[in-house]
């Protein structure tokens, strides 16, 4: 049983609160400060005590919910409810170790004698997944860094002047033949399952999921190219319609920035898919000087056209024994 606050309230009432195996916090009317939190709010809440709850949420439990979620909280636990009633609410809470649950809030009303009008608040979760607090430099499925921390991270590995870097670009291939044969869970678990199994191919680097099925490595240049052959085997491990696609880029000149080392090594895997049975391969200047080019053809296309220095020619098929 937890006095969430060091005023006194009657002794019955709480031991019949804590005694409901659902999470629950009880307000008095007009005041947004529990008075109480039951043992199973602080199990849910990963709280150790009252006291760090309540210094997490200062005081003010509509704090314990996802920013974006408190403001319609604070107007479902101010809003008038009629006797006998009770309002449901859909909503998220950050527990105090920053996990997410995704849960059903209740509240309702109800009078004591000695309490006088309490107001209660309870929720049960209603996702399977306990997801990581969303943050800028994590990508929440796989828990791995985003792009933007992988950048990051990037130029201060340089900075510190281990050696010599590579950088690794990982596309899969017929991933979405995953989705849509097995579904988006097994997708999912796929993602999660192939970062980790990353993580244990590079201990001495760094692995980020990029977005969808791309995902990128960090580590030192000496024996990447072996290790990278070891991801293609990782992916196709997991499903006979799974491949992936390797681009390297030796990240070797302070000229490069992170972002160019990153976009070359994606530039050579986009170019295995242009040679059969092609699976790794590193960046050359050539592919550079390919991609311009198209780059250009392709932004160029319409003004050559109505400025007539494309023309297009009539070529008749002839048969040669009829003329």
């Amino acid at each position: 049983m937890s006095d969430f606050s060091n005023q006194s309230s009657p002794g019955e009432l709480k031991r019949v609160l804590n005694a409901l195996p659902e999470a629950l916090c009880a307000f008095r009317q007009g005041e947004s400060r529990p008075f109480f939190v039951n043992s199973a709010w602080l199990r849910k809440m990963e709280a150790s005590s009252v006291n760090e709850l309540c210094a997490r949420c200062f005081g003010n439990i509509v704090n314990c919910l996802h920013p974006d979620d408190r403001a319609r909280a604070a107007e479902y636990l101010s809003a008038p409810i009629e006797d006998g009633g009770s309002r449901n609410m859909d909503c998220r809470v950050v527990t105090s170790k920053g996990n997410v649950l995704r849960v059903r809030m209740n509240f309702r009303n109800m009078a004591d004698p000695k309490a006088g009008a309490v107001r209660l608040c309870s929720f049960l979760e209603i996702g399977d997944a306990l997801l990581k607090a969303p943050s800028e430099e994590t990508d929440p499925l796989t828990g791995l860094p985003s792009l933007h921390a992988f950048i990051q991270a990037m130029e201060e590995r340089r900075k510190e002047g281990r050696g010599s870097l590579a950088v690794l670009f990982i596309d899969i291939v017929n991933f979405r033949l995953l989705n849509l044969h097995k579904g988006v869970s097994s997708g999912d678990m796929f993602l999660k399952s192939f970062g980790q199994r990353l993580k244990r191919l590079f201990p001495d680097g760094m692995v980020s999921h990029f977005d969808a099925d791309h995902f990128a490595v960090l580590a030192p240049a000496e024996g990447i190219d072996d290790r990278a052959g070891e991801v293609r085997d990782i992916a196709r491990c997991f499903s006979s319609s799974i491949d992936a696609t390797v681009g390297k880029c030796a990240w070797d000149s302070d000229l490069t920035s992170a972002e160019l080392a990153c976009s070359r090594a994606k530039m050579a895997s986009d170019e295995c898919r242009r040679h059969d049975n092609t699976f790794f391969l590193s960046f050359t200047p050539q592919m550079g000087q390919r991609l311009e080019i198209s780059e250009y053809v392709a932004t160029s296309i319409d003004t050559a056209i109505s400025r007539g220095w494309i023309k297009v020619y009539y070529q008749p098929i002839i048969r040669s024994l009829t003329g």
